[in-house]
């Protein structure tokens, strides 16, 4: 085993690190050139004494361990690579000084059990000097030290069936995409990985592994896309900052999901899962900036009855149709809160047995398990798409907020009643809502105010809903009414003179405001007059 020196004595080192060329390489630091190649059992040091010319890394670039921490020349890669053979040390430690040129890949070729090989990349790397890290061999242990931001390009473990680790606790960059193989083990990391790319589009292969840690993707013009599910530990937060995450129709399994902030960003079609609980679980009360391509669905499964799971997805001022994702509960027996800006395409709580609150704004089907309860309180529901067909079931649950359908060229069919608890109200002011035939849908107020225009019919022609209200009167304007029974004590009043049409097959309206005028004769007589 030998030590070799690149030598800027030599054409201020410039030269080409091949099997031949033995121009630039020195026995000592900073001596004669020519001293011989390195070989895979040789140590290649490149430092200050290097040169500031640029090191062309050619076909048969190989060497025991490598140190290029002190150099600051240019490394010329092209599409070729450094292959490093070491094992049971540091292999490769690189710098930050340097500048990079080509497809720079760092390969390292052990393939055997022994020891733990550690890959030390620059201190506070940044992307454009970043090398991209294969390993093909080995079932030992390959730790990457991870101290002082530092990070890779590309970190690709197919061939390796030995245990992946980081020797510190603090965040990890990859510029690149990342790949695991279906052999290896992961130590269970407590640090962050930060996908950082700011350009190009990346791939994450997870091969069935779970990385136990936090997950940062935060790069203004990088794509990151899943080949396959992803899943972090059951308590860990994955949060998008910028760039764009394509789940690809797979599934990111993680505790917390955060996309709340400003920048430029989006995900594209898939699911991502939520394991946490006792904490908001979904979080991005500022949609500014984001871009939802496809449909989203979130579902969460935390099965137990401990604390409040909430979700906040887009506010008042910047949540829309366009960007509203799917929510799911499917387990649980804690409480379940939407916020009362969250703007939700789907809602299903089938599976869920706790207690739901459900204030949103909701684009499409909404699902209630007969197995939980609706908090009481003064926010409510609000159905709010603007096309399209959808249902409501309410699974014969007491709602004790009040709804609102404000659901412009849009269709809501009920299956089951409606029944609102306490004073809650129902309001209808745009699109077309339809009770289930043969029900008896009961509030204390009903709000039938057309702006422009709202239509309530019966799910099924010719057979009537009906609809219910213990007092009070019923002043219904701009609406169309068909195939429904107005009862419960209540006046209803649906006058034409207000714009509102009879549809037919109608029951306990008054649709004429003027069914009789009572006139007074000379000798004060009163005749009754139908008009």
């Amino acid at each position: 085993m030998a030590t070799y020196y690149w030598t800027g004595a030599v054409n201020g080192g410039t030269g080409t690190w091949d099997a031949s060329s033995t121009a630039n390489w020195s026995a000592t630091s900073g001596g004669a050139g020519g001293a011989g190649v390195p070989t895979a059992a040789d140590i290649v040091i490149i430092d200050a004494n290097g040169g500031t010319g640029t090191i062309t890394i050619g076909v048969g670039a190989v060497c025991l361990t490598s140190n290029v921490g002190a150099y600051t020349g240019t490394l010329a890669f092209g599409t070729n690579k450094i292959s490093v053979a070491g094992n049971a040390t540091t292999v490769f430690t690189g710098g930050i000084g340097y500048a990079v040129t080509g497809t720079p890949v760092i390969e390292l070729t052990y393939s055997g059990s022994t020891g733990t090989r550690i890959f030390q990349s620059g201190g506070t790397m940044t992307e454009a000097k970043s090398l991209s890290l294969k390993v093909i061999a080995g079932s030992d242990t390959v730790q990457l030290a991870n101290t002082a931001g530092r990070g890779v390009r590309d970190l690709d473990f197919t061939g390796f069936s030995g245990t992946m680790s980081f020797s510190s606790t603090s965040s990890f960059s990859i510029f690149g995409s990342l790949t695991f193989s279906a052999g290896m083990t992961l130590s269970s990391p407590t640090v962050g990985i930060q996908f950082l790319g700011t350009s190009g589009s990346y791939t994450i292969t997870s091969n069935g592994k779970t990385l136990d840690c936090p997950l940062l993707f935060n790069g203004a013009g990088g794509t990151w896309k899943l080949i396959d599910n992803m899943t972090t530990g059951s308590v860990r937060q994955t949060t998008l900052t910028s760039g764009s995450l394509d789940l690809n129709g797979k599934t990111l399994t993680t505790g917390i999901f955060n996309t709340s902030n400003s920048n430029t960003r989006s995900i594209s079609t898939g699911s991502i899962t939520l394991t946490g609980n006792g904490a908001t679980i979904l979080s991005a009360a500022t949609l500014t900036g984001f871009t939802l391509n496809g449909s989203v669905t979130v579902n969460a499964t935390y099965a137990g009855n401990t604390g409040t799971r909430s979700f906040n997805w887009g506010s008042a001022a910047n949540g829309t149709e366009s960007t509203a994702v799917s929510i799911n509960v499917s387990a649980g027996s804690d409480t379940v809160s939407l916020t009362a800006t969250s703007h939700v395409k789907n809602f299903n709580t089938t599976g869920f047995s706790g207690i739901c609150t459900p204030v949103a704004r909701f684009y499409g089907d909404v699902t209630f398990a007969a197995t939980h309860t609706i908090s009481s309180g003064a926010s409510g529901m609000t159905f709010a798409a603007t096309s399209g067909s959808y249902t409501f079931t309410t699974a014969g649950i007491t709602i004790r907020r009040p709804v609102t359908f404000n659901c412009p060229g849009a269709t809501y069919s009920l299956s089951g009643a409606l029944t609102m608890g306490g004073t809650s109200s129902v309001t209808l002011n745009a699109g077309t809502i339809k009770l289930q035939n043969g029900t008896t849908n009961y509030s204390a107020t009903w709000n039938i105010s057309g702006s422009p225009s709202v239509t309530l019919q019966s799910t099924v022609n010719g057979s009537q809903a009906t609809v219910s209200q213990p007092s009070g009167v019923i002043s219904a304007t701009n609406a169309t009414i068909k195939d429904i029974n107005a009862t419960g004590g209540a006046t209803w009043n649906a006058f034409v003179t207000n714009g509102n049409i009879d549809g037919g097959n109608n029951t306990g309206w008054d649709f004429n405001a003027f069914a009789f005028r009572y006139i007074y004769t000379r000798r004060k007589n009163k005749v009754i007059f139908p008009f």
